[in-house]
């Protein structure tokens, strides 16, 4: 295997009803450690991704009237083609030095399943033991966007808002961040700049609603509407 490949898998959730509790929030802990979920659950409002929101419409009424079936028909052999998360990985590909490989049995490895408890991944970068690092797909999770940040902290980038240097650029509103979740947007030393650059418009950039009305404000309106997760 070369240094930049990434195992990886995919499967969907195991039983339960997803939407019973897709949005509690879940435990607070510092972001970045072995085992420790990197991102909270987001509610639908917390998601500011750049290709939008798409709203799932209910499904359609059984019209039990005068016996007539119902218009929804279920996917043949309950077998669904997919092919957004692969996608997801390919833009990755396509655009940096990383490669992405089906595991093959190996004890690390990347997995990335849907289920209820929003977006979250299981830790940074490579597992310092044999186990494997999750990503979490929940509702209002599957979309390109949001599946590139996820996929990005579990190859080792941590939030760009976090970034020691990040207060020359951004301002947070701590008095509107909703409870429980502003160890989100704490800095965090761990991660130097490198002199890369601020980037406000990066991929790992919390969006200007996450986790409350209004948190962050751009001290330039230019960037304010490019803000995404």
């Amino acid at each position: 295997m070369e240094t930049n490949d990434v195992l990886w898998e995919s499967k969907s959730a195991e039983g339960g009803n997803e939407d019973a509790h897709i949005w509690k929030p879940l435990e607070l802990k510092p972001p970045g450690q072995e085992g420790v979920k990197v991102d909270l659950a987001l509610e639908e409002r917390d998601l500011d991704v750049e290709e939008g929101d798409v709203e799932v419409q209910p499904p359609e009424e059984l019209r039990d009237a005068r016996g007539v079936t119902n218009t929804i028909r279920p996917w043949p052999n309950a077998i669904v083609p997919y092919e957004i998360v692969t996608s997801a990985l390919r833009n990755i590909e396509d655009n940096t030095c990383v490669k992405f490989k089906k595991r093959a049995g190996e004890a690390r490895y990347l997995l990335i399943k849907s289920g209820s408890g929003g977006c979250w991944t299981s830790s940074l970068g490579y597992p310092s033991y044999d186990k494997k690092v999750t990503i979490n797909l929940g509702k209002g999770c599957v979309k390109p966007g949001r599946i590139r940040h996820e996929i990005f902290h579990s190859l080792g980038f941590p939030h760009e808002h976090a970034r020691p240097d990040r207060d020359q650029y951004i301002i947070i509103k701590w008095n509107n961040i909703k409870d429980g979740a502003s160890s989100q947007f704490k800095v965090d030393n761990r991660f130097p700049t490198l002199q890369v650059p601020y980037d406000v418009k990066s991929i790992m950039h919390y969006g200007k609603f996450a986790f409350t009305k209004v948190i962050i404000g751009a001290l330039r309106n230019l960037f304010l509407d490019h803000m995404m997760p």
